[in-house]
């Protein structure tokens, strides 16, 4: 009796080792895929440009054309210099579908960058809210968290934004954790409201940059998981600065 005992335990250790590794061997095979996906699209619309140094000019051109026909729900381009974000920006009537779905609306474990459904997909209003998962492999917008440090925001104080309709450099002006349920996600969707978060992002920033607001700037706010505590958010708040 008490070696069948032992066998059964031993058999369900194998099995419970043969779950993990196969479950293991399929997330490591979604993060593969996603990650193949992005670079495949990549390379197909971004083009790489030759720029003067210190000069805010876009340094990558990007496709819309192809775009917009791969996707219509296609708004924009996001682009930060020797960083992994690199991708496309989508926009649906909610804030699921993309999720956990590629640009081409297949499942795809890395989901795609969306823009809040409740906010403006060309970016002329106050704020526009901008969501990506925190892989752990830095890919979508896990490079985000490394704003929490203010070494890593002096060597990237900007990012670039590419619309169908015009390219922005984004000036970062504040990073902040806050939980899941922040009425920060509602209110800065609302022009009315703005103002008061992002002056309170400015104070509570876990970085520090060279910013004054002003009324008539315009920002676009991108957000991801923080695991500090259940349900935490890491957002960073950049200004709109239009390349003419």
């Amino acid at each position: 009796m008490r070696k069948t005992i032992i066998l059964i335990i031993r058999l369900l250790a194998i099995i419970c080792c043969l779950v993990i590794i196969a479950f293991s061997s399929k997330e490591l095979l979604e993060y593969n895929k996603g990650k193949e996906a992005a670079r495949n699209l990549r390379v197909r619309v971004v083009t790489p440009l030759e720029v003067p140094e210190k000069e805010n000019l876009p340094p990558i051109s990007v496709d819309f054309d192809a775009l917009v026909t791969e996707n219509s729900d296609t708004v924009a381009w996001l682009y930060s210099a020797d960083t992994p974000i690199n991708y496309p920006i989508v926009q649906s009537d909610d804030n699921d579908y993309y999720l956990r779905r590629g640009f081409n609306g297949k499942y795809n474990y890395y989901g795609t960058l969306f823009a809040d459904y409740r906010t403006s997909g060309d970016f002329s209003g106050k704020n526009t809210l901008i969501y990506g998962h925190n892989m752990k492999n830095a890919e979508m917008f896990g490079s985000l968290i490394n704003y929490k440090e203010q070494e890593y925001f002096d060597k990237h104080p900007q990012m670039w934004l590419f619309t169908p309709s015009g390219n922005y450099m984004i000036k970062l002006v504040a990073g902040i954790e806050v939980p899941g349920t922040s009425e920060i996600f509602d209110t800065l969707a609302n022009p009315d409201e703005a103002e008061k978060v992002i002056r309170d992002a400015l104070l509570g920033s876990t970085f520090k940059a060279d910013y004054t607001y002003s009324e008539t700037d315009r920002f676009v706010t991108l957000s991801t998981c923080s695991y500090d505590y259940a349900d935490a958010r890491y957002i960073v708040i950049g200004r709109l600065n239009e390349i003419l």
